[in-house]
């Protein structure tokens, strides 16, 4: 393909030639200049006549040529294209999309969009009043460069449309965001019925990190949940908040058939957070081969999740399950992880097993576990146990365990156990003749390597 200035440059050898013509051959080379450049897009660098050339060195702002493109984009339903350069905007130059135009630059250290206005959305998809299938971002990346942008910013917006309007298939990739609050968020709108309708999108080569001093809050923002089927792989979300944060655990919100892999987390208070909520779809997630840097407070949190794989993750300790059930946990590496349990109603000399660890053949394997059980029983008052254990596979079938340490208070009501079946070790609560209908919660600190968990109970 030409490249454009070549293309600018035979044009211009025309219109030299063609000074003296009749003013309708002028305005044809026009035409033909036009077409060639929306063989891409709305090419906002060298936009078609009648729209003025703009600055675009990342000083000047532009809004007036941007807004202009983005209008003939809308009514020719061509994508709108950023080539290499730095184009600056204001909110006045936002660009607000309410069907699938798609935004597309030559890379995303080569086409960049900045900014200093402090709430700044530079891109934002509206389907308040219509579905938008199929949007694309990719190639592209985002500055905000504002004295401290605040959390109306962001590189992607996405306005849900409550319960008839769908933001489907998507795919956003090879893009990079620094400054802004969000890298992508998703918000509802005024009819919205409570959760975002977001389905089956792909987001891949994402980037985000900080511009100057300006920290990037969160990486992908859908506090309102997801809808279902995205996909989230290939990321580095460098931020101070959360990765990947979806659902807020309240309504009908969907955080369903997630997938999220091979992605870097770093700085944040959270690398990934899924909310689900216990009236809605929560199930079929697959978390895997993600890098969580010791800098973050938790690899991931999620809550209210039902059904759902985490394996092969790096650096990630202190993570917490709240209110789970149905799901497999296997890190590589030696790593801690947290989790909590309720027992309800555990009868007298019942013994329930709570979680279990596998440690499979041709590794040698070896968790250390701590279990913290308490519970108030009538006529004893406040029980705790607190056991440890250490459970090995020395690079063959069956597992060992044992029992090295062990406290009790409370009339020794709470008692911990394990048996071994294979290559499973499984770990129990139970109770004495003094604690019928007891509540127990346990608290469990698993610490080792090459080892799947996998929970039994009720948990919170």
């Amino acid at each position: 393909m030409p490249d454009v200035m070549e293309l600018m440059a035979k044009d211009l050898e025309k219109l030299i030639g063609a000074a003296n013509s009749p003013q309708s051959e002028i305005d044809k080379l026009r035409l033909d200049t036009s077409n060639q450049l929306s063989s891409m897009g709305i090419n906002v660098k060298y936009p078609p006549a009648p729209i003025n050339k703009p600055v675009y060195n990342g000083v000047t702002i532009d809004d007036a040529v941007v807004t202009a493109c983005v209008n003939l984009s809308k009514s020719t339903g061509l994508p709108l294209y950023f080539p290499t350069g730095r184009c600056r905007i204001s909110s006045a130059g936002a660009i607000v999309l309410n069907s699938n135009i798609a935004v597309f630059g030559d890379g995303p250290g080569k086409s960049l969009l900045v900014t200093t206005d402090n709430n700044l959305a530079f891109i934002t998809y509206d389907c308040t009043s219509n579905d938008i299938y199929y949007p694309a971002v990719h190639d592209i990346g985002f500055e905000n460069l504002g004295t401290l942008p605040t959390s109306q910013s962001a590189a992607v917006k996405i306005i849900d449309g409550g319960s008839n309007h769908y933001f489907n298939y998507a795919k956003f990739y090879n893009i990079y965001s620094a400054g802004s609050y969000d890298m992508i968020r998703s918000e509802k709108s005024a009819n919205s019925s409570g959760e975002n309708l977001i389905n089956f999108g792909t987001y891949s080569g994402l980037i985000c990190t900080n511009s100057g001093a300006n920290q990037t809050t969160n990486g992908i923002n859908f506090v309102n949940g997801s809808g279902t089927g995205n996909m989230f792989t290939n990321n580095a979300f460098i931020c101070t908040g959360v990765g990947i944060s979806i659902g807020s655990g309240s309504g009908t919100i969907n955080v369903g058939d997630i997938i999220i892999s091979n992605s870097q987390f770093a700085l944040a208070s959270r690398g990934i957070k899924l909310n689900g909520s216990l009236s809605a779809y929560t199930s079929n997630i697959n978390i895997s081969n993600c890098q969580f840097d010791a800098n973050i407070v938790k690899g991931y949190e999620l809550i209210n999740m039902n059904g759902f794989t985490i394996i092969g993750c790096i650096g990630t300790e202190n993570n917490t399950l709240t209110n789970c059930s149905a799901y497999s946990v296997r890190n590589h590496g030696s790593r801690r992880s947290e989790y909590y349990v309720n027992s309800l109603n555990v009868a007298v000399s019942e013994q329930r097993e709570i979680f279990k660890v596998i440690l499979p053949a041709g590794f040698f394997s070896g968790v250390s576990v701590k279990i913290v059980s308490n519970a108030y029983v009538s006529g004893v008052g406040s029980a705790t146990t607190e056991t440890s254990f250490l459970a090995t596979n020395n690079n063959s079938s069956p597992s060992a365990a044992t029992k090295f340490t062990e406290n009790k208070i409370g009339a020794g009501v709470i008692t911990h156990s394990f048996g071994i079946s294979g290559l499973e070790v499984h770990f129990k609560v139970g109770t004495n003749a003094t604690a019928t209908g007891s509540l127990i919660h346990s608290y469990l600190e698993i610490t080792g390597e090459n080892y799947e968990l996998v929970l039994l109970d009720n948990f919170n």
